[in-house]
């Protein structure tokens, strides 16, 4: 698995640390500072895609499959470590909170930290979305919350994940903002560092079921990645980060679309 393999050298840098700091205290009599992995060791990479919808292809191909890694390559971890303006950030909130997720960028420590935060938010919407496909309304939800705790066969049986293995995009459009929420747009991308975003919206189907997202791409050095699945369109529909989505028919997305376009357009 790319995981797996993207661990070796996280481990060889922290091995060769043990064996640097061994050296340095019998060279100096002093205990060396300990190397800390760099941002890049992070355990999984993301590469970047040729266009925004490239990014939820592959995202998407990773939720139909279970294949976890690679559908979170679709997301901008590493990258948005690397250039996540924290100074950028807290203007664009209007303050900071010690329970916030995100960290000072300017120090290697945090950047490790806030590149795992990243990448755990992207799998945590793979989850969320395939529960929510799988058992509508799922989420939130808990056995004897909904469900029967003597039969717990019959949850297992609800949250088979093969009907997964039918989902595709089925159409994928782009948002133009203008005025106050372009403004917003630039803003977000200031602090995510990109050099050009996104926002856009997408109806992904799996047999007869539809789900709208409206994810926020950014681009670093000609790549795009998914800043977040759920990104200003679908706060403006008011999706939750753990809906990952909203269920729709295709005549109510056409509705949801409009209404967005004429929104920020």
């Amino acid at each position: 698995m790319p995981r797996a393999r993207a661990l070796v050298p996280a481990t060889l840098v922290i091995s060769l640390s043990v064996v640097v700091a061994a050296a340095a205290d019998v060279a100096t009599g002093q205990a060396a500072a300990p190397v800390r992995p760099s941002v890049d060791s992070i355990v999984i990479d993301d590469p970047g895609f040729p266009s925004p919808q490239a990014a939820l292809q592959q995202f998407v191909n990773g939720v139909a499959t279970g294949d976890v890694d690679s559908g979170a390559e679709a997301c901008a971890t590493v990258s948005l470590a690397q250039h996540f303006d924290w100074d950028a950030f807290t203007r664009y909130l209007g303050g900071w909170a010690s329970d916030q997720s995100y960290m000072p960028s300017q120090y290697e420590y945090w950047r490790q930290g806030n590149a795992e935060v990243f990448l755990d938010e992207c799998i945590s919407t793979m989850r969320f979305m395939a529960m929510e496909l799988v058992t509508p309304g799922s989420v939130g939800r808990s056995l004897g919350t909904g469900y029967d705790t003597n039969n717990t066969s019959a949850l297992e049986a609800e949250l088979n994940p093969a009907r997964l293995s039918t989902l595709r995009v089925a159409r994928f459009d782009q948002i133009r903002f203008a005025s106050h929420f372009l403004k917003l747009l630039h803003e977000e991308c200031n602090w995510r560092g990109g050099q050009e975003c996104a926002s856009d919206m997408a109806l992904l189907q799996m047999g007869s079921s539809y789900l709208l997202v409206g994810p926020s791409f950014v681009e670093y050095d000609g790549k795009w990645r998914i800043a977040s699945v759920v990104g200003d369109p679908g706060f403006l529909l008011s999706i939750s980060s753990v809906d990952g989505g909203l269920l729709v028919s295709k005549a109510q997305y056409a509705s949801d679309l409009a209404q967005v376009r004429q929104t920020v357009g």
